[in-house]
């Protein structure tokens, strides 16, 4: 009796389960069509509401008026699914970076991008394909657009003014990472950047003042040594120099080429203080002779 009402307990068991599978499989086509029909409806919706809003591109940079505010009304279009729903895109599109799958991630942006222009995230991923592409020119006007609206965004700053320095304009890539400083005068990455920069374009001076703020805190480091020591060399401040490669000397002191630089400099000051001297008395000789040659045409004269 008990082993029949165990097996009449199983079947009701089985024919419960086979009719919630079958519901199952009735209503999910219908469910997915429902999600798919809203997302194609909310994105023909927030299209509309952005068609007023102009696209950015460099060459009409300065007659864009796009302010933080529109941005704001932009994001309040998105709903909490469809901000999920990018988090889970932004997933996606770094598997196919890390897959090297860029086309795919890139179509995958640009779809999105279309109702969030100014998502930083996005346009974040899309800038690293065209980093790892080379397309530099690509990944700057991105960083340069996102600068309109969040200008003061330090990250940005830091990765225009990387992209700047790698495509060769040093000038302008300065001037960013001088604006990114003086939001964070704490970051040492910055100033060390702008005095490998500043030494690459030759502007020594600056590059001595960039260095003295990284030994600060950190005394000892050679890099920034090196950096002080040619800049000061090639201004011909021969003294400035000795000290900074004898500071290095001192962490270093078996390294023989730094020592025969010393040595080098050393001897170069010398001369240079003999030819002063030797400058000097010849100057000396020459304002003796000339009052001597005056004198003796006085007398003639009288």
């Amino acid at each position: 009796m008990e082993y029949n009402l165990l097996i009449l307990k199983i079947e009701l068991w089985t024919i419960a389960f086979l009719w919630i599978y079958i519901l199952y499989y009735i209503s999910w086509p219908i469910l997915n069509f429902v999600l798919l029909f809203n997302k194609s409806f909310f994105k023909k919706k927030v299209k509309q509401e952005l068609a007023d809003i102009p696209v950015i591109s460099l060459e009409e940079k300065e007659t864009i008026t796009v302010t933080k505010d529109e941005v704001i009304e932009v994001k309040d279009a998105l709903t909490d699914e469809d901000k999920i729903y990018i988090q889970e895109l932004l997933k996606k599109i770094k598997l196919n970076i890390s897959k090297g799958e860029f086309d795919v991630a890139k179509s995958l942006i640009v779809e999105w991008l279309t109702i969030d222009k100014f998502n930083i995230d996005l346009n974040w991923e899309l800038a690293s394909i065209y980093i790892i592409e080379k397309d530099y020119s690509k990944a700057e006007i991105i960083y340069k657009d996102l600068l309109l609206v969040h200008n003061d965004n330090q990250e940005i700053l830091k990765k225009l003014g990387y992209i700047l320095a790698i495509s060769q304009k040093y000038e302008l890539s300065i001037e960013i990472y001088k604006k990114a400083y003086m939001q964070d005068e704490k970051d040492l990455d910055l100033v060390n950047m702008l005095a490998n920069l500043t030494f690459h374009i030759e502007r020594y001076a600056d590059t001595i003042s960039y260095s003295k703020i990284v030994l600060k805190e950190h005394p000892r480091d050679t890099e920034i040594l090196a950096l002080m020591w040619d800049s000061y060399r090639f201004l011909e401040l021969n003294n400035e120099a000795i000290e900074a490669y004898k500071k290095v000397l001192e962490l270093h002191p078996y390294d023989e080429t730094i020592r025969a630089l010393v040595v080098e400099l050393e001897q170069k000051e010398q001369d240079r203080i003999l030819k002063e001297q030797e400058d000097a008395q010849k100057a000396e000789l020459e304002a003796t002779q000339l009052e001597q040659e005056r004198l003796n045409n006085l007398v003639e004269n009288d």
